[in-house]
């Protein structure tokens, strides 16, 4: 009795919990997490929790009810695979999306089947986590992050591109909100869920990237572009699918405007960090960029190493900054060299408040 219980904490990982349990008993729904302060998901989760779990109606009754008065967070809904983005859910889900912008929380399986699937039981809990590990280290900032590749496109269907996952981009604007930041993410095509809370906003080509980027840039103290932005678009573009022919075919590739110097040239005071895929020379040539562009911070890597970068979860970087001096990060997990990456531009806004 004498024991203080972070009752709230317990709140939150028992629903969880239970929902895990009821989506293991459930086995043709998916469960994905939808975190916020409403109640009815929540009597809808314990109501599900009942009838797939051996849960006493005294105990599940007491919990829904402190819950209820002391909402830490929403449990988790658990839809159909088919029902997920259909009708009154899919309105649900935006709304929650749109309206509410923080305390959202979705948990997709990694397996090819999408949102009809449950995920890991650790992902799960790891995003449980993370959301309790919320700092405010960077409120009141407002972060402009890129993120994945861009497409331009030949005809309807053929692109060139490359192989950016976007991942990179993700943890950063995840690990942003984490710290409190409001967070615009402007993405290319990826198949990644976007982090709890940011604003996004997707994008095919370098010249939509450049149009959202320079919509949103006026009001972002910091800007981090860690999207692999193609640097060359097809000169002419057929609007039907281009017929294979007997013989060779020649194709004028024109450039795609420089996002980062154009901004570089107008950012004032604003913090820009670039990002710099490197196959040799990487220190020099990332000092030359950020001399070029009115950097105050590149993170380059080099993409003939195995087992990082484009499409891993793994990164091994160098942050070089202006004067000439630089940080080696060794290979981490994305997450890890994105907390780094918060850590200095932190210590940056710090110099200049």
């Amino acid at each position: 009795a004498a024991m203080k219980v972070p009752w709230k904490k317990v709140g939150v990982f028992v629903g969880i919990a239970g929902l895990v349990m009821s989506a293991y008993a459930v086995k043709q729904y998916a469960l994905f997490g939808v975190f916020s302060s409403s109640t009815l998901a929540l009597r809808n989760s314990c109501d599900l929790m009942k009838s797939c779990v051996d849960v006493a109606d005294e105990e599940l009754e007491a919990f829904k009810g402190y819950l209820e008065a002391n909402p830490p967070a929403d449990a988790a809904r658990v839809l159909s695979r088919d029902k997920t983005f259909e009708g009154e859910n899919y309105n649900a889900i935006k709304h929650l999306v749109i309206h509410k912008k923080r305390g959202i929380a979705f948990v997709q399986s990694l397996q090819d089947e999408g949102w009809g699937r449950l995920a890991p039981v650790d992902t799960i809990v790891e995003t449980g986590l993370r959301l309790l590990q919320k700092s405010h280290s960077l409120s009141g900032k407002t972060f402009l992050i890129t993120a994945g590749p861009t497409r331009e496109y030949a005809d309807p269907v053929r692109f060139l591109s490359n192989p950016s996952s976007g991942k990179m981009g993700y943890e950063l604007a995840d690990e942003a909100v984490k710290r409190g930041a409001d967070v615009i993410l402007v993405s290319g095509p990826t198949h990644i869920v976007p982090p709890a809370g940011a604003h996004v906003q997707m994008v095919q080509t370098a010249e939509e990237m450049e149009r959202a980027v320079g919509r949103h840039f006026p009001k972002a103290d910091v800007l981090i572009m860690a999207a692999a932005v193609g640097d060359y678009k097809f000169g002419d573009v057929s609007p039907q699918k281009i017929k294979k022919q007997p013989t060779s075919r020649t194709v004028r590739l024109v450039r795609t405007p420089d996002i980062l110097a154009n901004i570089g040239k107008k950012k004032g005071k604003k913090i820009v960090v670039g990002f710099a895929a490197e196959s040799e020379r990487i220190k020099e040539n990332a000092l030359l960029k950020i001399k070029e562009k009115n950097l105050d911070m590149i993170v380059a890597n080099d993409i003939t190493k195995k087992g990082t970068g484009f499409g891993s979860d793994y990164n091994q970087v160098i942050l070089v900054f202006p004067d000439g001096k630089t940080l080696r990060s060794g290979k981490k997990p994305k997450s890890e060299i994105s907390a780094i990456v918060l850590d200095k531009i932190e210590e940056k806004i710090g110099e200049r408040s």
